[in-house]
């Protein structure tokens, strides 16, 4: 008897897997540098480029001699491993596995251990200074409303450029003063609060440019402000930030959010309340900017 596979679930299936392929394109993207880079060491040192031995080797010397940091090894190993596995089909033995915990536990000891430390390439500001940037935006310009807008939920919701780029009308009960985030990194749909003056801004925005429900909340708009609805790529947005707020980044308001809700008396699991942190170490390690005279006025 022939097995026959209900239609729906063949369609989710296939859908699942070009979801799936579309992903791994997209790292392939990603990656290319650093494979790229690799290609050319093994070549230059009469290596396979086919091989977890390989890559062992170009790891190792990318600590020893190189020097470098701990995040850049990571994304070089992250990199290599993938397009092992997706363009030649290997697998790390666990042997293999085994080595590269030890090269990376190598940033844990004497002369490795300043190259662990991760330098912030933003950081919080003066949450009131940052409102006061956006808040040049409240004009009557239709251009002006979409930017105060969007800055002003980017704040509010510490949202990363990804969550920003695409969240929808849809997701937002402005009646709630809350607006419903896909967390990328967790996978997982989030509610975050929204401030009064963010939910009128929203409000005007959405009326102004006649959004419908289905339309990207960002979306794009040509040099004369006119918006069209479809997914802005996030490397875009950051760049549009940059530029609205002169050279501030999507991650500086990010950073000054969290930051200000701690120096203000949130603790921590408030905080992971408002951004969606799955690990509260996370905030306090990586997000919650803590400076010389936060600490004078305790001593």
């Amino acid at each position: 008897m022939t097995n026959v596979v209900p239609l729906n679930k063949a369609i989710h299936e296939k859908q699942m897997n070009e979801i799936v392929e579309q992903a791994n394109l997209k790292k392939l993207q990603d990656y290319k540098g650093e494979f790229n880079l690799y290609v050319k060491w093994a070549k230059a040192s009469s290596y396979p480029l086919d091989s977890f031995e390989t890559v062992e080797k170009y790891l190792l010397e990318q600590v020893q001699v190189k020097r470098v940091k701990l995040n850049t090894f990571n994304r070089k190993h992250a990199a290599l491993k993938f397009y092992l596995e997706y363009q030649y089909d290997l697998k790390q033995t666990d042997k293999q596995t085994t080595n590269t915990k030890a090269m990376r536990a190598l940033y844990k000891t004497g002369e490795y251990m300043k190259l662990a430390s991760v330098q912030a390439k933003t950081k919080a500001e003066n949450k009131d200074e940052v409102l006061g940037m956006i808040d040049k935006y409240d004009t009557k310009e239709k251009s002006d409303i979409r930017k105060r807008a969007i800055l002003l939920v980017n704040l509010i919701t510490a949202n990363r450029p990804s969550e920003m780029v695409t969240m929808k009308v849809s997701d937002f009960n402005l009646d709630n003063n809350e607006v419903l985030i896909s967390l990328h990194k967790q996978g997982v749909p989030h509610k975050k609060r929204l401030t009064i003056e963010c939910v009128n801004a929203v409000k005007k925005y959405i009326k102004t440019f006649d959004l419908n429900s289905d339309d990207y909340f960002v979306g794009k708009a040509d040099k004369h402000g006119n918006y069209s609805s479809a997914e802005l790529d996030a490397n875009v947005y950051n760049k549009h930030v940059k530029r609205w707020l002169n050279g501030l980044a999507p991650y500086s308001l990010r950073k000054t959010q969290i930051t200000n809700m701690y120096k203000n008396g949130a603790d921590i699991p408030v905080i992971a309340k408002q951004t969606g942190h799955s690990s509260k170490e996370t905030i306090t390690k990586h997000y919650i900017d803590v400076y010389a005279n936060d600490v004078d006025q305790y001593l």
